[in-house]
């Protein structure tokens, strides 16, 4: 028996386009001047009124694909957060099929690696249909003088600021905590703001191309499990001085502030000397969109948990403690306990 009783779990809806495209259409110029284009001429044709009630959002899908390839992840993501914030609703997509080690925290337990194909992603990503959609195929490295290099398919880019100190003992000093200073972790860290930014780019590209000005940018992971439909952005947009946010699973901020989401690499790239700002991402996205005069508000009850490698995680438990919309106990079970055909859905024929 599903625990859940205010759900909308109806079969996903085929996507609009009639045929299957291999992932890298996602990242060609034809496919972003077509949606920018789309994306205008809806934006000429509504009054005001109808852009309140349909505003235009971006949603940033970026890190990691882990369980993406999962149909009641994939799947969920579409029906409950895509489709439910509005009609005028523009993914961009950067994902990392490859995978970090096993990571463990104190706060957090631990939580396996997921690597996946490129050809995972394919399916996930006709149904979720971005404006923009990339796949990094290749894993964070080192070179020779020890700098730390993220590859991408556009070939390898140094993410290092050798002249930022950014040191575990720097960390302790100023409170922070010190996983992310630590060497062989500062790579998470680094690739997951260095990509968040390269979405925002993308996103404001794609503002140009359309001639529009998004209402409101979100964020969010691939890991990640809507196990209820998500308010509309209109809604979320009543409180013009509120960034909503359930950990760094699900940012929402009106487009005054989405500058937030890429501050903390910003101060990054032009740091010269001590590290004096956040050590972690939770705290990055939280002193960056207070430098802007927005409301940082943790909601317990968003509708969203991550989906690990396993139930038997420590991490798995822990973000479904963390969630107030539904009991711990349904939380697992709609999360792990899934069938996962009634998700799934033909992709489109060639």
């Amino acid at each position: 028996m599903n625990p859940i009783t205010e759900t909308d779990e109806a079969s996903i809806s085929a996507p609009s386009h009639k045929k299957m495209v291999p992932i890298e259409y996602f990242g060609s110029p034809n496919h972003f001047s077509f949606m920018a284009s789309e994306a205008r001429a809806v934006a000429e044709s509504m009054d005001d009124d109808q852009r309140r009630d349909d505003p235009f959002v971006a949603i940033c899908l970026t890190g990691n694909a882990r369980t993406l390839k999962f149909p009641s992840v994939y799947g969920r993501l579409k029906t409950n957060l895509i489709d439910k914030m509005s009609n005028n609703t523009y993914v961009f997509s950067l994902l990392k099929a490859w995978d970090t080690g096993v990571k463990k925290q104190k706060k957090f337990g631990f939580f396996r690696s997921i690597p996946n194909n490129a050809s995972d992603l394919e399916i996930p990503l006709n149904v979720i249909w971005p404006a923009y959609g990339d796949v990094e195929t290749r894993s964070l490295g080192n070179t020779n003088d020890g700098s730390t290099k993220e590859g991408n398919t556009n070939g390898e880019i140094n993410l290092v600021n050798s002249k930022c100190q950014m040191t575990p003992e720097i960390a302790k000093s100023i409170r922070q905590p010190e996983f992310f200073a630590e060497k062989e972790n500062t790579p998470r860290l680094l690739g997951q703001m260095h990509t968040l930014s390269n979405c925002y780019d993308h996103m404001r590209r794609f503002e140009i191309e359309a001639n529009i000005t998004f209402d409101a940018v979100i964020k969010t992971r691939p890991d990640a499990v809507y196990f209820l439909p998500s308010k509309p952005a209109k809604e979320y947009l009543i409180r013009q001085d509120l960034v909503w946010h359930f950990s760094d699973i699900f940012i929402f901020s009106p487009r005054r502030f989405a500058e937030g989401f890429v501050r903390w690499y910003s101060n990054y790239t032009a740091c010269h000397g001590p590290w004096e700002y956040a050590y972690y991402p939770e705290e990055a996205f939280r002193t960056g969109f207070n430098e802007l005069g927005a409301i940082y508000y943790y909601d317990h009850k968003t509708p969203v948990s991550l989906r690990r490698a396993s139930r038997e995680e420590e991490s798995a438990v822990w973000v479904c403690r963390d969630q107030h919309r539904i009991s711990v106990e349904a939380c697992m079970e709609t999360v792990y306990d899934v069938d996962e055909d009634k998700f799934l859905q033909s992709p489109p024929t060639t």
